[in-house]
């Protein structure tokens, strides 16, 4: 008789639990139907080493605090205090390590499956970044830094761009080839 009522009541418990299971997952499903299918995929992630970063909001002057781990997205743009580097992740793995006293905006952020092409475009103002881009071999892949004066563009590299208050443009390769366009002229 024991037996029966701890039986009873697990079958009982497994199918009140089956049922909140179903019904969150078919919550979810519907939800997610109404989001693009590359909404989070066309974003990047902040991460935030020391010290703080601002964050500007596309469109506004707002500047609000930049917080560990904070998504942004096309028209973000990110300051760094004079003592905090920072890290934006991309949605393809790529990264830019920001070092303190910079500042870069997000211009272009774009994936299309479809076309199997990812875009990254972003502009320094000034300071000093690390990319490290990653290869990929089957998509046609865009990443490029702007800067007053010149322009980077890689397909899967890891290099140093500076920018210093006069706009003047430092491009540095550590690995792989970058191209450099400046006053009229392109150098690899």
């Amino acid at each position: 008789r024991f037996w029966r009522v701890i039986t009873g009541s697990k079958r009982a418990l497994i199918s009140v639990t089956l049922a909140a299971v179903l019904s969150v997952s078919a919550i979810l499903y519907v939800t997610n139907l109404s989001l693009p299918a590359n909404a989070l995929t066309t974003k990047c992630t902040l991460s935030i080493f020391t010290g703080s970063v601002d964050v500007i909001v596309p469109g506004t002057n707002d500047i609000q605090p930049g917080i560990d781990g904070m998504t942004l997205d096309t028209g973000n743009r990110v300051k760094t205090s004079v003592d905090s580097p920072a890290l934006l992740t991309f949605f393809d793995g790529s990264t830019l390590k920001l070092e303190p006293g910079t500042d870069i905006e997000i211009e272009h952020l774009e994936r299309n499956d479809d076309q199997q092409t990812i875009n990254i475009v972003l502009k320094q103002w000034t300071g000093k970044t690390w990319s490290h881009v990653v290869k990929m071999v089957d998509r046609r892949f865009h990443y490029e830094i702007k800067t007053p004066s010149a322009i980077a563009l890689v397909r899967g590299t890891q290099f140093f761009t500076e920018v210093d208050q006069s706009g003047t443009t430092k491009v540095l390769t550590t690995e792989g080839l970058v191209s450099v366009s400046a006053q009229g002229e392109e150098i690899f």
